[in-house]
């Protein structure tokens, strides 16, 4: 399958001064055939408009596939990197805590190396290719996707 929905966790650490925050942040997406884990860097932009505070934010990191469904994920890596666009409005409901909502965009750029021939004989012999994927997985793959998130957000911030 090249498309799918799935819900996605993110987590981030960043110093911000006024209206500007420099952080890192993880986000793993979970998906029915695969799972998307990215992490790096983040550079956001923020707007204090007394409770309310729209935010902007860039990304850009590491993004790797794991866990396909039925393929051991030691034997085939996909991985490449990330850029992100993203935009939200958070409410402070309190000095340090806000709430909200947000929306991005990721574009990546994966690759897959190709697997040896004795990786590929383990694969077929576990059931887990045929002959027509073990060809497939023989050669060197790239491909470039993206992804579209929309959350709700909770921040503590101290």
């Amino acid at each position: 399958d090249t498309t799918a929905n799935g819900g996605f966790v993110s987590a981030g650490l960043g110093a911000r001064l006024v209206f500007l925050t420099l952080g890192v942040r993880g986000r793993m997406g979970f998906f029915e055939a695969w799972q998307l884990g990215r992490i790096g860097g983040e550079l956001g932009f923020r707007i204090p408009l007394g409770p309310l505070e729209p935010r902007f934010d860039l990304g850009f990191g590491y993004a790797g596939l794991g866990s396909f469904d039925g393929i051991e994920t030691e034997t085939i890596a996909i991985d490449g990197f990330y850029a992100r666009a993203g935009a939200g409005l958070d409410v402070y409901v309190a000095d340090a805590v806000s709430i909200g909502g947000a929306a991005t965009f990721d574009f990546m750029a994966l690759t897959r190396p190709g697997l040896s021939t004795t990786d590929i004989a383990d694969l077929q012999s576990s059931g887990n290719a045929t002959d027509a994927q073990a060809s497939l997985l023989a050669a060197e793959g790239s491909g470039y996707g993206s992804t579209v998130g929309l959350m709700g957000t909770l921040g503590l911030h101290f």
